[in-house]
């Protein structure tokens, strides 16, 4: 399994504008440092997320992840997951498949035809016998979504009242990797068994009723016996990647992610 992190930022991107603090200091001089909207591409196949940031995320991928993409699923309708999904029009015709099934929860389908209704609609160059770009799919939590030897399987965490937001669980040749970008709790037997877990990195230690505090996500691995964690979706610390590291540390095993980050298992 290959698990491509093309963003690793929470809702606004790192440096945030006009703020000096060492982690945006360093941000702004070290490239590893910049932080862009948070989405994941699974196998160069099944893309998670489509924030502000897809557009450059996916033209610095390599072009085997463009012509590869069959599906893209919407953990969620804030805006910095699904707000750059008709800048997938232009990237969709390198696509294997005519057309790419969005997916998405019953519940956050009213706010995503609201904002895109006419990316699902046949181009104003395409022939009436041709597909449209995309074809909207509802998925419900526990449904086993398959792409060769890989299965995703979406559950729900509690992260925000107004729309439904899922985890998912990737499995390919009897190995686990979970991707949790944003939640605030999750039933642990979705996580059970899961080698690589990819946790919200909003927020350190602060309790903010959306967002599990990164801490926490530490004891909860610990606990389910998770031998990896690398936390992604990471917000504004106010220090820099080795800082913030280091401090993580003093709780458990962690890493960090990067924009452009292989995970391999």
């Amino acid at each position: 399994m290959l698990l491509r992190i093309l963003g690793s930022g929470s809702a606004w991107p790192i440096p945030r504008v006009g703020c000096e603090c060492p982690q945006c200091a360093a941000a702004r001089t070290d490239r590893a440092e910049r932080r862009t909207r948070s989405a994941l591409l699974v196998n160069d196949r099944f893309l998670v997320d489509a924030g502000p940031d897809i557009y450059n995320q996916l033209d610095a991928a390599p072009r085997a992840a463009l012509t590869g993409i069959e599906a893209v699923l919407l953990t969620h309708v804030h805006s910095d997951h699904f707000l750059g999904l008709s800048d997938l029009v232009n990237v969709r015709k390198f696509a294997a498949a005519p057309t790419v099934p969005i997916l998405a929860a019953a519940r956050n389908w009213p706010t995503i035809d609201a904002t895109f209704a006419y990316v699902f609609d046949r181009l104003p160059h395409q022939q009436r016998d041709e597909k449209p770009p995309f074809v909207r799919q509802v998925v419900e939590s526990g449904q086993t979504l398959r792409f060769g030897d890989l299965a995703v399987t979406p559950f729900e965490v509690a992260h925000s009242a107004r729309m439904t937001t899922w985890g998912l669980r990737l499995t390919e040749n009897g190995r686990s990797a979970a991707y949790l970008p944003d939640y605030l709790t999750v039933e642990a037997n979705h996580l059970r068994g899961v080698e690589l877990l990819l946790g919200d990195g909003a927020f350190l230690d602060e309790v903010t009723g959306r967002h599990a505090p990164m801490v926490e996500t530490l004891a909860l691995t610990r606990r389910l016996g998770i031998p990896r964690l690398v936390f992604t979706h990471l917000g504004h610390h106010q220090m820099s990647a080795p800082m913030l590291l280091a401090e993580l540390l003093q709780y458990g095993p962690c890493e960090l992610a990067e924009d452009g980050m292989l995970l391999e298992l």
